[in-house]
C-alpha cells in the first residue's frame, strides 16, 4: 500500500464529519447555512435540535460566524427595547433577589415532597402577570447558581451534597429547570438513604440472630429443644424466631413437621 493510501485511510479520524448522526431536518438545516442562510433567533432560543446545529456550524466554521450570532443577538435585544421604550413600557428585568425569593420558595416545597411552581413563587412577589408570565421563561444560570449558593445551607441543597451520588449541573436553563433538576437530585438522595439505613437494619438483624444462635451453641442446647419448650407454653413462630435466632419461615416449617398432630 502506498504512503498516500495510507494518508487517505487516516482521513477519517482526522477529519470528522460534523453532520454525522444528523436527521433530515438537521441536514437540510445545516446545508441552509452553509449557503448563507441567517440564523432563525426564534428557532435557535426555542428547538434544541436546531440550536445543536447552529453551535456546531459555529464551532466548525470559526468565530467569524459566532461573532455574527452574537451581533444579531446583540440587534434583536435593541429592537425589543426599543419597541418597548416607544410603547412607554419598561423591560421586564429578573433581578437576583426574584430569583432568590424563588429558590427559597421551590426549596421549601422540595423539603415538603411537593413540585414547586415558578409561576406561583413569582406571583407571590406580588409583580403583575405580564412580569411573571416574561421572566418564569427565561434562562438564568447565572442568578440560578447564585441563588443556590446563598441557600447551600438548605437541608435540600445539604442532602444533596452529603449524598455519594453523583451530582450534575444544578443551576442551568430557566428557574424551574434548575428546581426541577434539584428536586430530582433530592430525591435520589433521599432514597439512597432510605436504603442504606434499611440495609443497616438488615445487618443488625442479621448479627442479632448469629449472636443468639452462638449463644444457644455455647449452653449446649439445640434450638429444637427451646422451640419445643415455648410451644408447649403456648409461645408462636415469631416468639421462638426472637428467642433462638432463627429466621421466623424455618421456624414455621419446623413445628409444621415436627410439632402439628
Amino acid at each position: 500500500m502506498s504512503d498516500l493510501s495510507n494518508v487517505l485511510l487516516a482521513l477519517p479520524e482526522q477529519f470528522t464529519d460534523p453532520t454525522a448522526g444528523m436527521n433530515l431536518q438537521q441536514l437540510m438545516w445545516w446545508d441552509g447555512l452553509k449557503s448563507g442562510t441567517p440564523v432563525s433567533l426564534a428557532a435557535y432560543e426555542q428547538v434544541p435540535s436546531y440550536r445543536a446545529v447552529v453551535d456546531l456550524f459555529g464551532g466548525s466554521t470559526g468565530p467569524t460566524f459566532a461573532n455574527a450570532l452574537y451581533k444579531l443577538n446583540k440587534e434583536h435585544a435593541e429592537r425589543v427595547r426599543d419597541l418597548l421604550k416607544k410603547h412607554g413600557k419598561k423591560p421586564q428585568r429578573l433581578t437576583q433577589a426574584d430569583v432568590t425569593a424563588v429558590f427559597a420558595y421551590g426549596l421549601g416545597k422540595i423539603e415538603e415532597g411537593s413540585a414547586p411552581s415558578t409561576k406561583a413563587a413569582l406571583s407571590g412577589l406580588g409583580k403583575d402577570d405580564a412580569w411573571v408570565n416574561s421572566v418564569r421563561c427565561r434562562k438564568s444560570p447565572k442568578q440560578n447558581l447564585r441563588a443556590l449558593e446563598q441557600h447551600a445551607d438548605h437541608p435540600v441543597l445539604q442532602t444533596i451534597s452529603g449524598s455519594p451520588l453523583e451530582v450534575g449541573p444544578l443551576h442551568e436553563g430557566t428557574m424551574a429547570h434548575s428546581l426541577k433538576a434539584v428536586r430530582k437530585h433530592f430525591l435520589n438522595a433521599q432514597m439512597l438513604e432510605l436504603i442504606q439505613s434499611q440495609v443497616q437494619a438488615e445487618v443488625a438483624k442479621a448479627l442479632r440472630q448469629h449472636d443468639t444462635r452462638l449463644n444457644i451453641i455455647e449452653s449446649g442446647e439445640h434450638w429444637h429443644d427451646i422451640a419445643r419448650r415455648m410451644r408447649a407454653e403456648g409461645k408462636g413462630p415469631k416468639a421462638i424466631a426472637t428467642t433462638t435466632g432463627q429466621p421466623v419461615n424455618t421456624v414455621k416449617s419446623w413445628v409444621r413437621r415436627n410439632l402439628t398432630a
